[in-house]
């Protein structure tokens, strides 16, 4: 059973707490005359997703992509690779509550546009607002300036118990 809960002073965004007291935070984007096999790129590609982050993607013995944001705090390693379709991250933030939360990014292509959904799971309830700034603010706006050009984003956010 999860609770809603509603942070004190906040406004326009509702917050569910699972038993567990994890979080999960959804963003939905629109990205118009991009394909999804373009998204899926810039997510795994280490060149495209270091340009659009302003991060970094250090060469791993094993292979393994890693992404490091410095300015953010971020480190990120893929977890999941489904092309075109789904990547997921073990991801890390400087200062939050939680170690470590889990990302997923799914790509849905319709007729002249892909939908790209982000899930974070794992959160803190403290870490909520950070995450959505964090995914809107920096990442969201940053993609859709760096890397697709299109009328810009259209986005909704929401909390759900993960």
């Amino acid at each position: 059973m999860a609770d809603l809960v509603r942070p004190a002073g906040t406004t326009g965004h509702v917050v569910f707490r699972g038993e567990d007291d994890a979080h999960s935070l959804n963003v939905a984007d629109m990205f118009l005359n991009a394909r999804a096999a373009d998204l899926y790129r810039a997510f795994t590609n280490p060149d495209r997703l270091a340009a659009w982050t302003k991060g970094r993607t250090p060469e791993q013995a094993d292979r393994t992509l890693v992404l490091e944001i410095p300015e953010l705090g971020t480190t990120a390693q893929l977890t999941v690779d489904e092309p075109n379709t789904r990547v997921g991250f073990t991801w890390r933030q400087d200062g939050w509550a939680l170690p470590e939360t889990q990302v997923s990014i799914d790509f849905h292509p319709t007729l002249r546009a892909t939908l790209l959904t982000v899930t974070h799971t794992g959160l803190a309830e403290a870490d909520v607002d950070a995450a959505r700034a964090l995914w809107r603010n920096h990442l969201q706006s940053r993609l859709h300036r760096g890397l697709i050009r299109d009328s810009g984003p259209v986005a909704v956010v929401m909390g759900r118990p993960s």
